[in-house]
């Protein structure tokens, strides 16, 4: 009877502890996901300078002018799957209604950036089915559209490449004021989602706490019940021997508790 207590305080303590670590764990996933989360903004706004940065060298760096539209349609294609992850998340559900208004603003101001570089990509497809002469897609490539054109002035294809740059560039001025203002949307997501994160490990550490507190107190008390009731028969009995061992036979003591106390 005693072992069957003291098992069932042991399993009480293996539950109670199974659950403190799988809380801890779904906790650690659900933080962990908020910072995969915010990882992303900080992911789209690299993107974003990446595909800027890789229209501004189309005037006097190397532009590899076979694989314009190819390259960029692939940078296109992984910010706006890393936009949708942005928009489609579940663990937007669990933000405030502030973190929410500031995304549609986001979402808002992406879906202006990529209706700006849809021009800039069809010119990115005419250039790169252009068929130019060696001389100048070699040009091209080692110093930009903008070089090759003052070098080839009597070249109609080099001249069409110059104009089709301006036309982009035109279009470019739109997304870099865009930009601008999603870095300012991006940021004000991150200081909400870094006191999310905040509220989310203060709030765990506060349940742990308790958690511990109440279960301590629990095992406490369950140890001390059995403890007790053992110990008071043991003295009972520990007294008669005593009384015994002084040839006092008059005592007697009424048998409690498990097979075992009653026998001793």
């Amino acid at each position: 009877k005693l072992n069957s207590k003291f098992s069932f305080i042991i399993i009480f303590t293996i539950v109670q502890s199974l659950i403190l670590t799988l809380f801890s764990i779904m906790n650690l996933k659900r933080v962990q996901s908020v910072k995969d989360y915010q990882n992303m903004e900080t992911k789209t706004e690299a993107q974003l300078s990446s595909i800027i940065d890789y229209l501004e060298k189309m005037d006097y760096w190397d532009f590899d002018i076979e694989t314009a539209y190819t390259s960029f349609e692939t940078q296109k294609k992984d910010i706006s799957d890393s936009f949708n992850f942005l928009f489609e998340n579940p663990i937007i559900d669990q933000f405030p209604e502030s973190f929410t208004a500031n995304l549609k603003q986001v979402k808002l101001t992406w879906l202006l950036i990529e209706e700006g570089l849809n021009p800039i990509e069809d010119i990115l497809q005419k250039m790169e089915e252009m068929p130019l002469n060696p001389g100048v897609k070699a040009n091209v490539k080692s110093f930009g559209i903008r070089e090759t054109a003052s070098l080839y002035e009597e070249d109609e294809q080099a001249l069409e490449l110059l104009n089709m740059t301006e036309e982009a560039h035109q279009q470019l001025r739109k997304t870099r004021l865009l930009y601008v203002q999603l870095m300012t949307l991006n940021q004000k997501s991150s200081s909400m989602i870094d006191e999310i994160i905040e509220e989310m490990e203060d709030s765990f550490l506060l349940i742990t706490i308790v958690f511990a507190v109440i279960t301590t107190i629990i095992l406490s008390i369950l140890i001390l019940i059995v403890t007790t009731k053992v110990s008071k028969r043991i003295v009972r009995v520990k007294n008669m021997t005593t009384t015994l061992a002084e040839k006092d036979f008059t005592v007697s003591i009424n048998p409690e508790g498990s097979e075992e106390m009653k026998l001793l």
